[in-house]
């Protein structure tokens, strides 16, 4: 897919735009990145500050581009709006000598604290952070964490375009200063934040190391298995509870063994273990970090926020945000690598008598359920029982800078949606209680100063902190957004992020002036909004103009019939055309026609089919393979050989797949499925839609009607000069016409703008 050639915006050059991955909602002489805030309207680098005064929108355009952006930001943020970012990112601290600090986000942070002086206030900062930050004593490290287990990879073949252009094996290696000076931070948060888990013999750690592993017959006997060779991962307390008193628990040795033997045994667990970098694209998906089977657990971490890191732009906010991300993007993974090498190496005749084998597979399986958890997926179900729920990225597009992070629940009741299947990495139990209709969904952000006090040696070093563990390590929830799962997020997004109950005797150094910036930002915004934003939001999203998704299609649309590209354009047409309906059925198509603009999208998805090729035969992508070869850093131990890694798109169920052409006209012959038909016909159908409403005195949209039969007429003209139902149309100019509440009524057999 070409990318657009028209100027980013100044929030999309900052916080980038990929088309495969970044909703392209709003086009006009920039690409826009569906990040900014308006109304006023904040910079994309210093949004901390107190915006000028800008009075309401005057133009539709402007609105349209203001409730577009905030309705797509909701759910893809986990509860945020940009505007709120600013509070969030404001400050950091690190200790009480050198105080509170401004985070980078304030446009006086890019000046000298004095006229003529040479320093800047983010200098200043910077400098506080490198002197109070944790200090890296590599020889600390556990075994599996140091230099010396990393590899340089090369990607040999594979499509070019999932790769970053700065990509190469050389740059993004352990024997790059430069790189290392970034990573054995993170990594020696990682190790930190790992020990203390031990130490204070965290129940996840203790799950993970010794927890009992059996088949799901075991577990739930006379249960069908909710998919073939599922098993259970059980904790100690999940067993006192299911047990009862009157039956031993098998995982009661544990409490026996000292923290040192924990410790050994993840060291002896994880011996053989190695890292490597990776960049945005792995297996034809994005990730943070991967863990492969296939190389004994090998971990690979994605380059993109260490691209992110080493940019000088980025605040000392977005700095400790990152460097804490991926720290918990390893603890991820690791979890997954522990279980991997339980797998391998966790046989009853490698325990002591004191020890027993509490792996009880006969072969190794995927992933185990935990606790009786309705998605299988250790990396997020232990990060949920550290943290308090799952930690995501604001504005994750995993190589620019982030927008703060959030915690949540998890598993999120959307994994249950039918259309994430083919896409879904870790199995569901789809009955499950976690992704009923209104299972609460939590989230609360994870602010800069809570990253910054993870990062600081004043935290690790406090004796008055003893369990650092304790309470997610002490992240406070100020903030958060509690919502009923309504079966989808798009109809029931999350509630707005807002202030919680707080007790002031609870609070971190510097969070009761992050509640200050918090309340002064929201009475400013509800202040410049008051009297206008809400009836105009409401009439808004009423309207067409309000389908974030459909309005993605229509720009990706034109440019896969571009370059011809006939399986992503018919897949864009299938997604709206059932947006409305796409059957034989009567009733069923009038009640969608006249049901949330349920007509428009049919009939811009008849346009589509009407532009491409008639297909007797199913479209599907060809699978291609990727292949990785291995070398170990010049840092490595010798024992670390080369490796040739590959695999097939298609065992990641990434493909594209379309079926053949259909055509049904339930309002004139419903029930009869056509054998032969052409381009016309979709066309024909756009008639008899907008006849049905007429008839039945429903009104449309003057804008959505006008675009739909300018572009019906074009492909009139274009299909009837081309007559071969195996060609495409020669042009496709169907644009979203600029919003506008001018609605139209069928009168004396035309449709009249009636305002």
């Amino acid at each position: 897919m070409s990318v657009p050639t028209r100027p980013l915006s100044p929030w999309a050059q900052r916080y980038g735009y990929r088309v495969e991955t970044r909703l392209s909602l709003f086009i006009d002489d920039e690409i826009h990145s569906s990040l900014a805030p308006y109304a006023p309207s904040l910079h994309p680098k210093y949004y901390a500050d107190v915006p000028p005064y800008e009075g309401p929108p005057t133009k539709a355009s402007q609105l349209d581009h203001l409730f577009l952006n905030e309705f797509y930001q909701r759910p893809a943020f986990y509860g945020t709006e940009t505007w709120q970012i600013g509070p969030l990112m404001r400050y950091v601290w690190f200790s009480e000598r050198t105080g509170l600090l401004s985070g980078g986000h304030r446009e006086a942070d890019s000046r000298p604290p004095a006229a003529g002086g040479d320093e800047r206030w983010e200098d200043i900062a910077a400098r506080i952070f490198e002197s109070e930050r944790i200090q890296v004593d590599e020889t600390r490290w556990f075994q599996f964490l140091r230099k010396d287990r990393w590899y340089d990879i090369h990607v040999m073949q594979s499509q070019p375009t999932l790769y970053h252009p700065d990509y190469d094996h050389e740059r993004w290696s352990v024997d790059n200063p430069e790189v290392w000076s970034i990573l054995r931070i993170i990594l020696e948060l990682a190790d930190r934040i790992l020990k203390a888990l031990i130490a204070e013999r965290h129940p996840m750690m203790e799950t993970i190391l010794f927890g009992l592993v059996v088949p799901w017959s075991e577990a739930h006997p006379g249960e069908t298995e909710p998919w073939e060779h599922c098993s259970c991962l059980f904790s100690r307390a999940y067993l006192d509870e299911k047990l009862g008193p009157d039956i031993q628990n098998p995982l009661n040795f544990v409490t026996e063994l000292p923290s040192d033997q924990w410790a050994m045994r993840l060291e002896n667990l994880l011996a053989d273990r190695a890292w490597g970098m990776m960049d945005r694209m792995f297996l034809g998906r994005i990730f943070h970090g991967v863990t492969i089977p296939e190389l004994k657990g090998m971990i690979l971490l994605n380059v993109g926020f260490l691209r992110a890191l080493r940019n000088p732009d980025a605040t000392l906010s977005e700095k400790c945000t990152i460097h804490f991300f991926l720290s918990n993007v390893i603890l991820h993974e690791l979890f997954h690598s522990i279980h991997t090498a339980r797998q391998m190496k966790d046989r009853p005749d490698s325990w002591s008598e004191n020890f027993p084998c509490t792996y009880r597979l006969p072969a190794p399986t995927g992933e185990p359920l935990l606790d009786g958890d309705g998605q299988a997926e250790l990396g997020h179900a232990g990060i949920t029982r550290i943290w308090g729920g799952d930690i995501r990225v604001i504005n994750d597009n995993l190589h620019e800078f982030p927008m703060s992070l959030a915690r949540m629940t998890w598993p999120h009741p959307r994994e249950s949606e039918p259309h994430r299947a083919a896409r879904r990495m870790a199995p569901v139990i789809l009955e499950h209680e976690q992704f009923k209709l209104g299972t609460m969904v939590h989230i609360s952000p994870v602010p800069a100063l809570y990253t910054a006090k993870l990062l600081s040696a004043a935290f690790w070093d406090d004796p008055n902190i003893p369990q650092k563990s304790l309470n997610g390590f002490h992240c406070n929830v100020i903030f958060n957004s509690d919502t009923p799962w309504g079966g989808n997020t798009v109809d029931n997004p999350p509630k707005l992020l807002e202030l919680g109950q707080v007790l002031p005797e609870r609070l971190d150094p510097g969070e009761r002036e992050m509640i200050i910036a918090w309340e002064e930002r929201r009475m400013d915004w509800e202040g410049r909004r008051r009297g206008w934003y809400e009836p105009l939001k409401r009439e808004w999203e009423l309207t067409p103009w309000a389908d974030i998704s459909a309005r993605n299609v229509l720009i990706l649309f034109p440019r896969g019939f571009a370059i011809r590209d006939e399986l992503e354009c018919r897949s864009l047409a299938a997604v709206l055309v059932h947006k409305g309906y796409w059957g034989p059925d009567k009733e069923r198509f009038a009640r969608r026609m006249v049901t949330r603009n349920g007509w428009v999208y049919y009939a811009i998805g008849m346009l589509m089919y009407a532009a491409l090729p008639i297909q007797k035969n199913e479209l599907k992508d060809e699978p291609y393979e990727i292949l990785y070869e291995l070398y170990p850093s010049r840092h490595a131990r010798a024992d670390l050989g080369q490796i040739v890694y590959s695999h097939s798109k298609e065992m990641y169920k990434r493909s594209r797949r379309t079926s053949p052409s259909k055509m049904w006209d339930p309002l004139t012959r419903p029930g009869v499925t056509f054998p032969d038909f052409g381009q016309g016909h979709y066309l024909k159908l756009i008639d008899i839609l907008f006849h049905f409403l007429g008839i039945n005195g429903i009104e449309v949209h003057t804008a959505w009607y006008d675009a739909i039969m300018n572009m019906r007429r074009s492909l009139g003209v274009q299909r009837n000069s081309i007559q071969d139902r195996s060609a495409w149309a020669t042009e496709w100019t169907f644009v979203a016409p600029e919003y506008n509440t001018n609605k139209s009524r069928f009168i004396d057999d035309a449709w009249v703008d009636v305002g």
